[in-house]
């Protein structure tokens, strides 16, 4: 039953001739029955006129066989050569909304279905360990499954939510973009609810989040094959290599050892990835791999600590002689530059 019409309208410049390129449009009775037959949806009566708002618009849809109201909408993105609009229906939001009654019970999970513009019901929950996580999971797929019982091809919507006491610190310091890898929101079928293979993905998410930061409330809850998922082409993680000499953006500069257990991605590497570098490289680092402090090459004296966000002047900082330095590259990460100014380190990102 699902269509979704993507429609692209560029406007292209060419010796002053502007060309249009337009698609279709629910503004009229007839692309409304044209979108119903081809998606199978029978028995269905129109009522009412078309309702703008803001820039888009919807009709109000009646299932006489099932006794369902639903919407057909449209979103309109304003840009110019690059508008779009997006035509959808919500039939699957509003089946679960008239039978939210009778789904199996579901402490825990939020099911929002009084989003017009949400194609299928989002069910929205908290967690803070894996042990919570896959416990409301599982309370899903029951959800899932009656629902499919219901209609077969249905859709529904995955909004997981983290938050662990340091969740909750670094959301309320703007930090909390942190997680969004991890709680994005994912539609997906009730058969792929069934098979796990959504939930499976984001613990991975959450796994990853833990082991690239190095956060120990995640980290303790890791498997050995969990880091060694980490570490797959799938996630494009890569470990570090200290060069001992010679450039180290010469292909044929051999000497450099490389730590297969230390991540660095791209030109940084996190606050908790450096702490297991300098320890490897034999520097006196006192704390531990959260908060933990060090004697650079000159003397300074370095503070790295995942506590230190939300001042007002920096989002996430470490500490050289007492004086902030913002982070160099997103959210508690140190250039590989600043790493060599800092403690004599010549080190990149290590392929096989």
């Amino acid at each position: 039953m699902k269509m979704k019409l993507l429609i692209l309208m560029l406007i292209v410049s060419l010796f002053g001739v502007c060309l249009v390129a337009c698609g279709d449009s629910l503004n009229g009775e007839s692309a409304v029955k044209k979108y119903l037959k081809d998606n199978g949806f029978k028995n269905c009566k129109i009522e009412g006129n078309l309702v703008e708002e803001d820039s888009n618009q919807y009709w109000n849809i009646y299932d006489e066989e099932n006794d369902i109201s639903f919407n057909l909408l449209q979103k309109n993105s304003p840009g110019g050569p690059y508008a779009s609009s997006l035509i959808y229906d919500n039939y699957d939001s509003k089946l679960a909304e008239k039978n939210i009654n009778e789904f199996p019970a579901h402490d825990g999970v939020e099911i929002i279905t009084d989003d017009i513009w949400s194609e299928a019901p989002i069910f929205k929950f908290e967690f803070e360990s894996l042990e919570e996580y896959e416990a409301k999971t599982e309370i899903i797929k029951e959800c899932a499954k009656y629902l499919a019982g219901l209609k077969a091809d249905a859709e529904i919507t995955i909004s997981p939510v983290y938050m662990s006491e340091r969740a909750k610190m670094y959301k309320d310091n703007s930090v909390g973009d942190i997680y969004s890898t991890l709680e994005s929101a994912r539609r997906c079928s009730c058969s792929e609810i069934e098979n796990g293979g959504i939930f499976n993905e984001i613990k991975q998410n959450y796994f990853n989040l833990g082991y690239y930061y190095h956060f120990s409330e995640i980290e303790d809850e890791m498997k050995d094959s969990d880091k060694d998922k980490f570490w797959s082409n799938e996630y494009n993680h890569y470990c570090v290599a200290v060069y001992r000499s010679g450039d180290p953006n010469d292909k044929n500069n051999k000497d450099f050892d490389v730590y297969k257990d230390i991540c660095c991605d791209g030109a940084a590497v996190t606050f908790g990835n450096l702490y297991k570098l300098l320890v490897e490289e034999g520097f006196d680092v006192e704390g531990n791999v959260e908060d933990f402090t060090v004697q650079g090459v000159k003397g300074q004296v370095c503070h790295f600590s995942y506590e230190n966000v939300g001042d007002g002047k920096n989002t996430t900082y470490y500490l050289v002689d007492d004086e902030q330095v913002a982070s160099d590259i997103n959210y508690f990460s140190i250039d590989c530059n600043t790493i060599n100014d800092l403690f004599g380190l010549t080190i990149r990102s290590h392929v096989e």
